[in-house]
């Protein structure tokens, strides 16, 4: 049965989750009553199963490990490379709720022009 790996914020921007579920949607409502504002879903990726979700989760967690807001934690600060990650597979970052010098910063290293 297929599984999803995911990546959540706060509507108004923070630090991302990374996790497994088999019901993405069931999951974010979950954060509903632990939160004052909604959560939303930045994006999935679709796993055959829940072993290859928990690998692609793994290998996030690893990858991104220098943004973790704590040790061992699924929540990691919206860094750079988290959001060329994102944007090169195919998940659009919450724009507007990341920091100027952030977004200016991608735009000149992408783009090669100051803003």
């Amino acid at each position: 049965m297929a599984s999803w790996v995911y990546l959540m914020q706060n509507e108004r921007g923070g630090p991302i989750k990374i996790g497994v579920a088999k019901d993405v949607d069931r999951r974010n409502k979950t954060f509903d009553t632990a939160n004052p504002y909604d959560v939303i879903v930045l994006g999935t990726y679709k796993v055959k199963n829940q072993r290859a979700a928990y690998n692609l989760e793994h290998e996030l967690h690893e990858r991104f490990a220098h943004l973790r807001v704590r040790d061992n934690g699924e929540w990691f600060w919206p860094g750079f490379e988290l959001l060329l990650y994102m944007l090169f597979t195919g998940i659009k970052p919450n724009w507007h709720t990341l920091p100027k010098d952030l977004i200016k910063e991608f735009i000149r290293v992408n783009f090669y022009f100051e803003v």
